[in-house]
This record gives C-alpha cells, structure tokens and sequence, in this order.
C-alpha cells in the first residue's frame, strides 16, 4: 500500500490540492476548484445533496434562478469572530462546516484519484490571517484545524505560505 500526503492550499477564490507520494517522493496529481459553494433555493428530495461545489457552483446558482445562497470568499470569515454562523434550509453552518464543505469535495477528488482514503495533510495558511493580530489568527487555525477534521483528516500539519513557495521555489534550482 502507497503512502500519500495530501498538500492543501484553502485559498479565497480558488483551493488546491497536491497528492504527494511519500514512497517516490513525487507529485501524483493536482486538484483545483473555485472555493465556492452554492445552496440550492429549494432541495427536491429528502436524500438529495443540498449544495454543489466549485465550477458546478457557478452553474447551479445561474440555473436556480440565483434564488439560493451563493457563498464565496469562505476564507475570509476564518478570523472574524463576528462570524457565529448562518442558517440555510433551517441548518446552521459555522465557518469550520463552510470550509469543511470545500476540503471534502477536494479531498473526495484526490481519494477517488489513489483509490484509498488519505488522512494526512499539510495545509497552506498566512503568516497572520488578519493583520497581526494573535487572537484572530488562533482563532483561525483553530477554525480551519476544526475543518480538516471534519472532512477526515487526522493528521493535519500547518505550513506557512511564504514557506511551501520557497520550497518549490528551491526544486527549481
């Protein structure tokens, strides 16, 4: 059995994901998708999924009539504490279950991709999420930490930004 570890960049308009295998210490593939979800107005069955992701997003919102809830920029609520939550369809959905979302949908991709269920990952996050401010930085980790999770990671490491560019900066030269 191969080993992987999955690298995640959470962006605010577009999200990606590199399958590393650990074993040949490559690349396998990259996923990327627009960090965007859309809510349906109206969901058809009581088994049907009430959301669609990324590309399909864009879709679903100009097909439904742009009568659901069109949701960008996720990451951008990361460090607000003002954010609590908010409701569609009588659910809430904090910031942690709005991330969550996207990082299942890229995390799915790549499973499907490698044929197992991987539950490492490194993720991307700025330096400071918020203009050096220590309290909604923590705050922000803590929520996208909380996301990791619920879409089944269970190893889950931070990587500095400026850090994972100087590294594949570095396989340049």
């Amino acid at each position: 059995m191969k080993n992987y570890l999955y690298g995640i960049d959470f962006g605010t308009t577009n999200s990606a994901l590199a399958i590393y295998d650990e074993d040949s210490k490559e690349i396998h593939s990259t996923i990327i998708i627009p960090s965007l979800i859309y809510f349906y107005h109206q969901i058809k069955g009581i088994d049907e999924q009430s959301y669609v992701v990324g590309e399909e997003a864009i879709i679903a919102y100009l097909n439904d009539g742009m009568k659901g809830r069109f949701i960008k920029s996720i990451k951008q609520v990361l460090s607000r504490s003002s954010f609590t939550e908010t409701r569609i369809h009588n659910k809430k959905y904090n910031a942690s279950d709005l991330v969550a979302i996207i990082l299942k949908e890229l995390k799915s991709k790549a499973d499907e991709l490698i044929g197992m269920d991987c539950k490492k990952a490194v993720i991307g996050r700025p330096v400071f999420f918020d203009n050096d401010n220590i309290q909604q930085d923590t705050l922000a980790q803590n929520r996208l930490k909380k996301a990791a999770d619920i879409a089944g990671f269970t190893e889950v490491r931070f990587q500095f930004e400026p850090i994972g560019a100087a590294f594949a900066y570095e396989k340049t030269l």
